[in-house]
C-alpha cells in the first residue's frame, strides 16, 4: 500500500484548517557596550505608570556580561504617559545608568538627580502598546543609547550603552 494518498490527505487537511493563531512575544531586546570596555548582552524592558503623572522605563540586563562586575543598564523616568517619539536627556527625568569593570572597579555612569546631571542618555519609542490586564503597564518597540562617563578612576575613555527594543 502507498503512503502517498495518505499524505495528500493529510496535506490537504493541514491546508485546509484556519491558520493557529499568532502568539505575541514580548519584543527582542539586545544591547552593545562600547569605548572603555566592549560587550554584547540581552535584556528585557517594562514600562509603567508611576502614581504621580509620570512613566519609568527600566531596562535590565537578563544574563551576566563577563568583565562587568555591576550593570545597571538603564531606569529613568519618562515625564507624562509613555509616548511614540524621541526623549532627549533634558525632557527625561531623574534616572542612572551605569557600570562597573570587574578587572579594575572603574565606575561608570551617567545620572540626574535633582542636584546633579552627568553624560548623555536619549530614549527613542517607536511603538507603545498598553498591556491588557495589566493597569499602567506599556509594551514598548524602540532605542535606547547612553553615554557613561568615569567616576574618579583611571579611565579617560567612555562606554556607550546602545540597547534596542
Amino acid at each position: 500500500m502507498s503512503l502517498r494518498p495518505a499524505l495528500l490527505a493529510a496535506l490537504a487537511l493541514t491546508l485546509a484548517a484556519p491558520p493557529a493563531p499568532a502568539r505575541a512575544e514580548a519584543p527582542a531586546c539586545t544591547g552593545t557596550l562600547s569605548g572603555a570596555f566592549t560587550a554584547t548582552f540581552k535584556c528585557a524592558v517594562a514600562v509603567r505608570d508611576l502614581e504621580d503623572g509620570t512613566a519609568v522605563i527600566d531596562i535590565r540586563q537578563t544574563e551576566k556580561v563577563e568583565g562587568i562586575g555591576a550593570f545597571g543598564v538603564g531606569a529613568w523616568v519618562i515625564p507624562g504617559k509613555p509616548a511614540k517619539g524621541t526623549y532627549a536627556f533634558g525632557a527625561l527625568g531623574m534616572g542612572k545608568s551605569s557600570v562597573i569593570i570587574e578587572k579594575d572597579g572603574a565606575l561608570f555612569s551617567a545620572t540626574r538627580t535633582t542636584l546633579q546631571s552627568r553624560g548623555e542618555v536619549t530614549l527613542e519609542l517607536t511603538k507603545v502598546t498598553p498591556l491588557a490586564g495589566q493597569a499602567g503597564a506599556y509594551e514598548v518597540h524602540g532605542a535606547f543609547r547612553a553615554r557613561l562617563l568615569p567616576i574618579g578612576n583611571i579611565h579617560k575613555d567612555e562606554i556607550a550603552v546602545a540597547v534596542k527594543f
